[in-house]
């Protein structure tokens, strides 16, 4: 008995020792995996914000394009809507745009629907999460508003010189703020990409054709041809671009 017991002592020791040992190695593992994982973080959030800010500065470059390309009494009405566009943008897109394309739909082809932004990934979540979550959802909201803004800046190239100022920017509401369409593909087929394909471009084109019936019947699409022999930027907007260089 006394020799079980001189045993026991002697494998407790050694077994505290080992621990002893170990522990400072545990722990040094655990603290560069969570540093890893924290470098991670910091690395794609900042290049979601990177990458979004040049995608940002291609509405800059749409505005600069559509101002040479239209008449010089169509300028300020070009800047006035590529302005209000982004604004119009960032906010229908954070109220409800973002969660359309991330939120919880019913399926696969239907959307959810949830407003507002949620809070973002806390240090513990992030680490708890071992890796999986490896971004700011701020950062992503940013980078995709932006590309959002950009395609309205096309529409607004589009239509330029010929319509009318508010029913654009009410389009704007629409466009930015529901038709951010997404469609779950996990296999990666083809069958599930000509689906996706032809869900998006239905639920588009109706949105669309119902919003532009609409604003046609209630404050009309184009302007009047007298207008668009004028300018936009009189009719519209109430003022010149160049006032120093019209004559009376």
């Amino acid at each position: 008995m006394e020799k079980y017991k001189n045993y026991k002592i002697y494998w407790s020791a050694v077994a505290f020792l080992a621990v002893s040992l170990a522990g400072p190695v545990v722990a040094q593992d655990t603290d560069l995996g969570e540093t890893m994982i924290q470098l991670a973080y910091s690395l794609d959030t900042f290049y979601f914000l990177m990458s979004g800010a040049l995608v940002m500065w291609m509405a800059a470059g749409f505005t600069m394009l559509e101002s040479g390309l239209v008449r010089a009494k169509n300028t300020v009405e070009i800047l006035t809507k590529n302005v209000a566009l982004y604004s119009i943008a960032c906010i229908m897109y954070m109220i409800v745009g973002y969660n359309i394309m991330y939120g919880d739909g019913v399926n696969g082809l239907i959307p959810g629907l949830s407003f507002f932004l949620g809070a973002d990934n806390t240090v513990d979540e992030v680490l708890k999460s071992g890796g999986d979550t490896y971004y700011s959802n701020m950062s992503d909201f940013f980078f995709q508003v932006v590309f959002f803004a950009t395609a309205m800046s096309i529409v607004s190239g589009a239509v330029a010189e010929r319509m009318k100022l508010w029913s654009f920017l009410l389009f704007a509401v629409v466009m930015t703020g529901l038709l951010a369409v997404a469609f779950t593909n996990p296999e990666g087929s083809i069958v599930a990409q000509l689906i996706g394909i032809v869900s998006i471009f239905s639920w588009c084109f109706a949105t669309s054709f119902i919003v532009w019936l609409i604003i046609k019947v209630v404050m009309g699409i184009r302007v009047t041809e007298e207008e668009e022999l004028e300018g936009v930027d009189v009719a519209e907007c109430g003022l010149a671009a160049y006032p120093e260089f019209t004559k009376d």
